[in-house]
């Protein structure tokens, strides 16, 4: 590599690594109201305190928030929205003070990103120079930095993503439905990768993922009672029948964002996101029985379904844009690398900028004081456009050698 080249490099690597280090040291400073840490800290301090069915009743959470927090209004505090499974992974954190607790989060996020980038680079073989610039790119990316800002649990769902992929090329069938049924921490992230493998036949692998969501409800049931499961579901279809409070939707980057954006919400615009997320999702099925016997299936997937199945979700925030980078990392990997034409690597470095901590911050703060549409919801359009693009262009590479479905 160049002299000039390595200087870049190394520069780009020293301010990603001190941007991390900032977002770190500013998310144990910063009030804790001002995080969505709180949610999970007061669901978990509920839980040991033996009010975990309470978690999805509004007043009970909110009396625990104000209590951690009395400095937000009341109307700022967060609802709890995760499937039940989600609090048996929180609960430990109820057992410490909430310095304590912060700490353990943020180390928590820091390790799975860690982990997540090592498990990537060793799947996909990414070595030298390239190794070096997808984590600079990584660590750069906005999601990345926001996720640790408001300790949000991207990089843990980044992790079970990649460890996803890691045993699914391995033949792991257990391993591979155990990270997947983490990843239904946030169904809506996991469905079109899910509905892919049924396209491909991988019952095996959703089996796994059956037994271990499963397991997850048992010992929910068993720790928190029935009356856990009952609040889960009012609090969903309360929710859902009150589109205006569903967690902010209209500030995502996907086509019902944008709908609710730009007209506000009514029956017409549900329908039509609900009809083009279901196109979206028999589509990942079709991809799935085309390309599932594939020596690159699992890569065909990745690049055909995931920003789609995204842009598409009736809910999506942009910070975990991040779990994206399963995909980005082919682009740094053999035999991919080689087929890239060079208008589809500039747009994978275009995208980078774009999504880069200066740029998405700015992105981020406009969408929610200016209530515009969220523009990134474009450029996983275009991304998606170009990899679907790629997949078909090179039909014949990702088909040489056939596979048995597992």
């Amino acid at each position: 590599m160049p002299k000039p080249a390595r200087i870049v490099q190394a520069i780009v690597s020293i301010v990603a690594t001190l941007l991390c280090c900032i977002a770190s040291w500013i998310f144990l400073t910063r009030a804790l109201g001002s995080t969505d840490f709180l949610v999970f800290y007061s669901a978990a301090k509920m839980a040991v305190a033996g009010r975990g069915a309470a978690v999805y009743d509004r007043t009970n959470l909110d009396s625990v928030e104000h209590a951690l927090s009395p400095e937000l209004p009341p109307g700022d505090y967060s609802p709890y929205l995760y499937p039940p499974q989600a609090l048996l992974f929180l609960s430990p954190l109820g057992f410490l003070d909430g310095h304590q607790a912060r700490t353990c989060w943020l180390g928590l996020m820091i390790g799975s990103l860690i982990g997540g980038l090592f498990v990537i680079l060793r799947t996909y073989r990414i070595e030298g120079a390239a190794r070096i610039w997808f984590v600079s790119l990584a660590l750069l990316s906005g999601p990345v930095v926001w996720c640790i800002l408001i300790g949000q649990f991207g990089t843990v769902l980044l992790l079970a993503l990649a460890l996803a992929v890691w045993a699914m090329k391995q033949g792991r069938t257990i391993t591979a439905g155990a990270a997947l049924a983490i990843l239904l921490i946030k169904p809506h992230e996991a469905l079109p990768l899910l509905l892919y493998l049924a396209g491909a036949r991988r019952y095996q692998i959703l089996s796994s993922v059956a037994l271990w969501t499963v397991a997850g409800l048992l010992g929910g049931l068993a720790l928190f009672g029935p009356a856990y499961y009952a609040g889960f579901i009012h609090s969903t279809l309360a929710n859902l029948s009150n589109n205006a409070n569903f967690i902010n939707s209209q500030l995502g980057p996907t086509f019902r964002g944008v709908l609710l954006s730009i007209f506000g919400h009514g029956a017409l615009v549900s329908a039509i996101a609900l009809a083009a997320l279901c196109a979206v999702y028999l589509f990942c099925f079709w991809l799935g029985r085309q390309m599932g016997q594939t020596s690159l299936w699992l890569e065909a997937g990745l690049l055909g379904c995931m920003p789609l199945g995204f842009a598409f979700a009736l809910h999506f925030q942009d910070y975990d844009l991040l779990l994206l980078l399963p995909s980005v990392a082919l682009l740094f990997s053999q035999p991919l690398l080689t087929l890239m034409p060079g208008a589809l690597v500039a747009l994978a470095a275009l995208a980078g900028l774009l999504i880069s901590t200066p740029i998405y911050l700015e992105a981020h703060t406009k969408v929610r004081n200016d209530k515009i549409a969220n523009p990134y919801f474009l450029l996983l359009i275009a991304v998606q456009a170009a990899q679907l693009w790629f997949v078909n262009q090179h039909r014949q590479s990702f088909e040489r050698d056939q596979v048995e479905p597992q």
